[in-house]
């Protein structure tokens, strides 16, 4: 089960094997400047990596960058490749799936958020050996091309965010090897192709889009459209 952080160290059980509240003694004996920290979370936002003190890197296990200038996700798993969150929008990511080769532990990593960065296509098998991630967040990019079997690699995604990108055509199976999504956002792009076999059946529980190409190549129960999405904006 997944918590908040805001449930974390509050002195009550959340998780049935108490992991919510172990290590909480454990103070971080520093925070990077510009940054605010919290137990296991550090948030920096305009922020270098080279201001990161090495003897403490591995402690942060939700990670937060925002407006940091990073075009590359490789030095920064390097130093927190413990942690189970990224959070890094607005920066100037490009070529993600070049920055995920090649990365240990990946397979700890259950939320990532790279909404707000200048990525323009989602390559296939792109988060090979992400198999524990939960959430993905793509939202205000470039995306103009995501591949089939792009997702294959992590099948336990619960939602993916793919809005307010350049998307024009969904290929065959770009969302196959999803055990079950619940809820997959694609409103906000320009779609003017869906094949039909770009969704597997019964593998997506809710679209939320403005395309009636998508509507008319699903289930229609699975797909709202036209969609208001009125909850957080990423």
């Amino acid at each position: 089960m997944c918590v908040g952080i805001g449930n974390l160290c509050d002195n009550i059980i959340d998780c049935p094997l108490g992991d919510d509240e172990l290590l909480c003694l454990q103070q971080v004996p520093y925070c990077p400047i510009n940054c605010s920290c919290l137990f296991f979370s550090v948030v920096c936002d305009n922020w270098e990596l080279s201001q990161l003190n090495v003897n403490v890197k591995s402690l942060f296990i939700f990670v937060t960058l925002l407006s940091s200038n990073v075009s590359d996700f490789k030095p920064v798993f390097a130093l927190f490749n413990q942690s189970v969150s990224f959070e890094l929008r607005q920066n100037k990511l490009n070529d993600l799936c070049a920055s995920l080769i090649n990365l240990q532990n990946k397979g700890l990593v259950a939320y990532f958020n790279v909404a707000w960065n200048v990525i323009r296509n989602i390559g296939s098998n792109c988060l090979r050996s992400f198999s524990a991630l939960f959430t993905l967040i793509l939202s205000h990019n470039e995306i103009d091309y995501v591949a089939s079997h792009a997702f294959k690699e992590s099948p336990k995604l619960s939602l993916i965010d793919l809005s307010c990108n350049k998307l024009q055509n969904i290929q065959q199976n770009t969302f196959s090897g999803i055990e079950y999504l619940p809820f997959l956002n694609i409103t906000y792009n320009n779609i003017k192709m869906v094949d039909p076999n770009g969704f597997i059946a019964g593998n997506v529980r809710l679209i939320a889009t403005h395309s009636y190409k998508v509507c008319c190549a699903v289930n229609p129960f699975s797909a709202v459209c036209p969609y208001t999405y009125t909850g957080r904006s990423f």
